[in-house]
């Protein structure tokens, strides 16, 4: 498997683009995401809830960490970590900060499956404990037919009633002496190259709201559903694809195709891609095609790739991705530009960009959806420098604009010290600035300092920030939480989330207290005792309980 909105581009956008880089370079030595830059640590469903509520995360990207947390994800997709807002895929656990391995921890941390056995079922059940309270469910199972065939199955149901199939899949592996090495059915995730043909969108059809065979045919899911197979041969690997999703109004039809060829440190890879959008009522289509040639190689000052497409059909467009990671001695700098022409219709890419996106509507099939990276450029920067055995500078920033109407500039400086072997402390200074035609600036500034410490299985983090936001004022933070993790089915943790203390009154905290036993060998339970209190809020407290269970087959 592999690693993982109208008018023409003109050379209008490639001189932006190009002044973009040079003007990214000069912030970079001058001052020394969903892509966005963040300080965020959500190590369940309720905290992404907590966080989309409160404004720190938009909804695409709740839905792209809740099918992370619910699913999990493996070493073939570690781009999935570039839905972490704050965290590009990391190579290394070596290279990441004090905080990526926070974010990391807690996102994907709880969702291995159990080493041994043949598969697994995790079970968890949350109710609110208020009158009327309403309860939901969370259903992940994982089997092995046989050591090369295993099946996978999740399914949930929400507060509001909701009910349906998340993914289904199976996956079956061949012997090296088959041209076919890897067969999945069912749901899957994919990227080709860096994503601008073919990648993870998130979603972008609707799905069954019960039970029921459509649920089964059409799961609730973010990424591909259909047939994809890997073959290898001679130093040329490929992989193809077929997808078909729909709801209600409409169908989306996905072919793709990979081919990579390794010479020596220099992988070139061609990927051709054709999307069809149709209307099922009005029996109306759109088709898109895309071909790409993606560069890609490790050297020994790190890594870079090159992703140039075309696209025809409906709307003509080009794209440009580019990313380098430079890792030579003290200092490690990860840089990535795109560029998107206008037309460009991002209906399955899953390549760089800034959320800047817009609802625009496909007229000939009466379509209407978020669209971020037609128009879009901008350049991501991440960097980390050794100083000493002890101290690490840390400098992410970012700068992006959607055709002339809308653009963001976000920035993060950050100091890492190990006090000793188990206690660290981290200080950071977050800005962020979004702009857009005819509205007020929106402005974001926070500095915070963090303070960690662990000793066997002992962890604790502890978080003291103030705010300054132009929409809401002035504001302190504080988080706190104390950990214990003999292993992935036995975990006690305390978290406490004063998000918003303002003028000497709490106006939102969150915090909850949870543990995880096992009862015997291949049982564990689990208890998570939460409550959310909101001083803007009719009913101020708004408590919560959830049962989970987890066998090891």
């Amino acid at each position: 498997m592999s690693e993982r909105y109208i008018g023409n581009w003109g050379s209008t956008n490639c001189g932006k683009f190009a002044v973009l880089v040079l003007l990214f370079g000069l912030l970079i030595f001058g001052t020394a995401s969903a892509q966005e830059v963040s300080t965020e640590v959500l190590p369940s469903e309720d905290e992404l809830l907590d966080a989309l509520i409160n404004g720190e995360i938009e909804y695409d990207v709740y839905l792209t960490l809740t099918d992370l947390l619910i699913n999990g994800v493996d070493t073939s997709q570690l781009y999935m970590f570039d839905n972490i807002p704050g965290l590009p895929a990391p190579r290394s656990t070596s290279r990441r900060s004090l905080l990526e391995n926070e974010q990391v921890r807690a996102l994907v941390g709880g969702n291995r499956p159990p080493a041994g056995g043949q598969g697994s079922i995790r079970y968890r059940y949350g109710q609110e404990l208020e009158d009327a309270g309403r309860g939901r469910y969370r259903a992940v199972s994982r089997y092995a037919l046989t050591p090369n065939i295993e099946g996978a199955l999740s399914m949930a149901r929400e507060y509001s009633g909701r009910e349906r199939i998340l993914s289904r899949s199976l996956d079956v592996r061949f012997d090296s002496s088959n041209i076919v090495r890897r067969m999945t059915l069912g749901s899957f995730r994919e990227r080709f190259g860096l994503g601008t043909a073919i990648g993870y969108r998130g979603k972008l059809l609707s799905s069954s709201n019960q039970l029921n065979g459509e649920s089964m045919l059409v799961p609730d899911w973010g990424g591909y559903n259909g047939v994809r197979l890997e073959m290898t041969r001679s130093g040329f690997n490929s992989t193809v694809l077929a997808s078909y999703n729909r709801d209600s109004s409409h169908t989306l039809f996905t072919l793709g195709a990979r081919g990579t060829y390794r010479l020596g440190a220099v992988n070139p890879t061609a990927i051709l891609a054709t999307h069809r959008l149709a209307n099922r009522q009005s029996g109306t289509r759109v088709s898109v095609y895309n071909a790409a040639v993606n560069l890609s190689g490790d050297g020994d000052f790190g890594r870079y790739a090159l992703e140039i497409c075309s696209q025809t059909g409906w709307q003509k467009a080009e794209a440009i991705v580019i990313e380098t990671e430079f890792d030579r001695g003290p200092g490690d700098i990860m840089l990535s530009g795109w560029a998107y022409s206008r037309r460009f219709l991002d209906l399955a890419s899953g390549s760089r960009a800034a959320g800047l996106s817009r609802t625009e509507e496909i007229e000939p099939v009466d379509f209407q959806f978020a669209r971020k990276r037609a128009g879009q450029f901008g350049a991501l920067v991440k960097t980390k420098y050794q100083l000493g055995t002890m101290t690490r500078l840390l400098l992410d920033g970012m700068i992006a604009a959607r055709v002339t109407d809308t653009s963001t500039a976000q920035g993060l400086f950050g100091v890492e010290h190990r006090i000793s072997s188990g206690h660290a402390l981290r200080g950071d200074i977050m800005y962020k600035s979004n702009v857009r035609l005819g509205e007020p600036e929106k402005v974001h500034r926070r500095g915070r300092i963090e303070w960690q410490w662990q000793a066997s299985d002992w962890r604790a983090r502890s978080a003291v920030g103030f705010t300054n936001e132009s929409s809401s004022g002035e504001y302190w933070s504080l988080v706190v939480s104390i950990t214990r993790s003999i292993d992935q089915n036995e975990r006690w943790q305390i978290w406490s989330n004063w998000r918003r203390i303002s003028h000497g009154h709490i106006d939102y905290w969150y915090g909850y207290l949870s543990f995880m036993q096992p009862f015997q060998k291949r049982i564990s339970g689990g208890v998570k005792f939460s409550d959310t209190y909101n001083r803007s809020s009719v009913n101020h407290h708004s408590p919560a309980l959830t049962l989970e269970l987890a066998v090891q087959l």
